[in-house]
């Protein structure tokens, strides 16, 4: 069976370090901006309060935050953050006849992180990898940490160059061509577009 590589090593171990306070981040975005929160699926209740992606996601038996109408069986997405980290931990402490460590994301992840070289020689060391790895990106996910992307605008050509990759610049009223670097506002934008489509209308007339 295949090792795990040097760089998911590193990324694997990077991810270990940054869990517990991945784990107290989303407990901050529990609460929808703006909104009610979410409905428990199928259900006819008004919303819980909370995003129940992210709880589905932070939930453990006894967590204060879990509104009564919660029942894990309602649960979403991906295992819970501490059913991956406990799940390895004991799997490691069982493998090497230690402890379990207590079910908690902190305790489960601190033993982890002690374990991490010897866990990164065995067998299954690329599972592991993967699923420590896909836990991690799925909170950053749900915390919204990682930079929006720019939205291409497929099909429009520049109104300087007439090169094609026109893109919105995340959190900016820009559109800009990576080829003249020509930079529209979003209003200067709909109007090229409707010129374009009056122009494309009296070609086909």
């Amino acid at each position: 069976n295949q090792q795990i590589c040097n760089r998911c090593y590193d990324l694997t171990g990077a991810d270990l370090l940054a869990m517990v306070e991945l784990f107290v981040t989303l407990h901050t975005r529990l609460t929808p901006t703006g909104a009610a929160g979410d409905r428990i699926s199928g259900s006819r209740e008004r919303p819980i309060g909370v995003r129940v992606d992210v709880l589905s996601f932070i939930g453990a038996p006894g967590n204060p935050l879990i509104p009564e109408q919660f029942d894990p069986r309602d649960q979403i997405g991906p295992p819970p953050m501490l059913d991956t980290l406990s799940m390895w931990g004991n799997h490691i402490a069982d493998a090497r006849d230690l402890t379990r460590p207590a079910l908690s994301v902190s305790s489960a992840t601190l033993f982890l992180i002690r374990h991490h070289d010897w866990a990164s020689r065995q067998a299954w060391s690329v599972s592991y990898g993967e699923e420590i790895r896909d836990c991690a990106h799925h909170a950053r996910m749900l915390a919204q940490l990682y930079p929006a992307r720019p939205a291409v605008k497929p099909g429009v050509p520049c109104r300087n160059c007439d090169n094609l990759g026109l893109f919105e610049e995340p959190g900016e009223d820009r559109i800009v061509c990576p080829a003249c670097g020509l930079r529209l506002t979003n209003a200067e934008y709909t109007d090229w577009v409707k010129w374009l489509a009056e122009f494309e209308k009296g070609r086909t007339a």
